[in-house]
């Protein structure tokens, strides 16, 4: 077998060369050697699940962690995929794959052509680590948040006489901010109206509903606030002289590592408790407050429903979905600086005119360990309409595509004809997840299974996974058949930190 250099060498993604990569690559050991050596109040080592996030890294996107080949009978020359790490931490390459995958879902599978409407729950410092801590309460308040929310659609329609309103939604949490900060919070996409089931269940019918005023927002987080301190005193997780809530004396460093990132600080070494430096650009401030339509604030929580889709524009949907689906770190945004130090570059400056933030290669693995989520707990869940167990799914969701079908245009899903109930039923259900190739040309519009040079369709013919057969053809390849190997682990200057004595 011999691949072409060109096809090799410049098509294939290089996360070696990428801040974020070599951060890992030269500090990891470090950092785990330091919290696996720590006592007191950052007694024990990091979880597995974290561990086993921060190593997977290093191997995504590395030929000697396995690769597919890809032959292009009109050359008659291969080309070699590498694998990915397939983690929902941090990483830009999966996180971005699994954006793409779930917003073409929600799209083509689960929104209808009805209006939507994204509606932003933040919360309270405090009860941000308490949710980073504990996935339970994570999902106990995400209830409460959606039942909140479609009792207000439910009293709206019942106003407009719609007998038995049915609401729909999607909730997605996501885990960080702008400034790689530990933020729990709530992006709930809501469809905007309701809809109402006929006496013979056959089909439903959407009714649109008017957008919440301000006064209907102020009273429906002032519901999520009672609900959640009834949740919080009924858990004994609020004290009872009403000083705040009661936190566990007891840190692990995965805990220590989240209560820095909620509050923007670093948890380990000489500099520990202090605030991640900050850029401020002087051009960039916005003189007074920032004041917002169809939004509340309450108690440390903040509503915002002001942004919505109208009927029809899939396109913009899709957008809003992969900005509700992002991954937490932007790799273009990353850079080294002269000291050795990280710099984060903010999409958009805050109104202070802070638009970056800078850390040390270390702080950066403990912001990263920080946003790992709980291992089979679920960010994105369906409810009402579209909750999985609902009845009346069917009727609501849109029809699945035909068999031969690519879905990777909006121009094939809008001509789409509708298929009735009775004439699928005996069809076979497509596969959930789309292919790699198909998401690449739904999301950039280019076919990477076309040949760029005689624009023959490629063909995958395997899966390279023997450890022996991959470092054979590597080899033959004079292409790298080891991954990168760590960096030692290093001592602190002056013996300070966490390190064995």
């Amino acid at each position: 077998m011999a691949a072409h250099p060109w096809l090799n060498e410049r098509r294939r993604r290089r996360p070696e060369d990428g801040v974020l990569y070599q951060v890992l690559q030269q500090h990891l050991a470090t950092f785990l050697a330091r919290t696996d050596a720590g006592s007191g109040p950052c007694a024990g080592s990091i979880p597995r699940f974290v561990r086993r996030e921060l190593e997977d890294h290093l191997r995504c996107g590395q030929f000697a962690a396995g690769f597919a080949r890809v032959y292009c009978p009109g050359c008659r020359v291969d080309e070699l995929v590498a694998f990915s790490c397939k983690r929902r931490g941090f990483c830009p390459s999966c996180g971005g794959r699994r954006m793409a995958d779930t917003a073409a879902w929600l799209v083509d599978r689960v929104f209808p052509e009805v209006p939507v409407r994204q509606v932003v729950l933040s919360l309270p410092f405090e009860l941000r680590f308490l949710l980073a801590r504990d996935p339970e309460l994570l999902l106990a308040v995400r209830k409460i948040v959606g039942r909140s929310d479609f009792a207000l659609q439910r009293r709206q329609a019942r106003e407009l006489g719609i007998v038995e309103p049915r609401p729909a939604g999607v909730n997605a949490v996501q885990l960080y901010d702008s400034a790689l900060r530990l933020n729990p919070h709530f992006h709930a996409l809501i469809v905007d109206g309701v809809f109402v089931v006929t006496a013979d269940r056959d089909r439903a019918s959407f009714h649109a509903l008017p957008a919440p005023t301000d006064e209907q927002l102020a009273r429906v987080t002032a519901r999520i606030v009672r609900r959640v301190l009834t949740l919080l005193r009924g858990r004994g997780l609020l004290r009872d002289d009403g000083g705040g809530l009661q936190l566990d004396d007891e840190r692990s460093a995965l805990d220590a590592c989240q209560a820095a990132a909620v509050r923007g600080r670093i948890a380990f070494g000489e500099h520990a408790g202090r605030a991640v430096p900050r850029w401020r650009d002087p051009d960039a401030i916005r003189d007074g407050v920032d004041a917002f339509d169809q939004q509340a604030r309450y108690r440390g929580f903040s509503l915002h429903a002001a942004t919505a889709v109208e009927s029809g524009r899939r396109e913009a949907l899709e957008r809003l979905c992969r900005y509700v689906l992002r991954p937490a770190i932007d790799q273009d945004r990353l850079a080294w600086t002269r000291d050795g130090q990280v710099v984060y570059r903010f999409k958009r400056p805050w109104k202070d005119g802070t638009n970056l933030v800078v850390f040390e290669p270390l702080v950066l693995i403990e912001r990263l360990a920080a946003l790992v989520p709980r291992p089979r707990k679920n960010l994105v869940t369906y409810h009402g309409a579209f909750a999985p167990g609902a009845s009346y799914r069917d009727r609501v969701v849109p029809p699945p595509p035909a068999e031969d079908e690519s879905p990777t245009s909006f121009r094939s899903i809008q001509q789409r004809p509708s298929t009735p109930r009775g004439e699928r039923d005996g069809k076979k259900r497509t596969r959930r997840r789309y292919s790699w190739a198909q998401l690449m040309l739904r999301c950039s519009g280019v076919d990477v299974l076309v040949c760029p040079r005689c624009q023959t369709r490629r063909q995958l013919l395997t899966f390279i996974t023997d450890p022996r057969t991959i470092v054979r053809i590597l080899t033959h390849l004079d292409l790298p058949a080891r991954l990168p190997p760590l960096a030692p682990p290093r001592a602190p200057p002056g013996g300070a930190g966490l390190w064995p004595d």
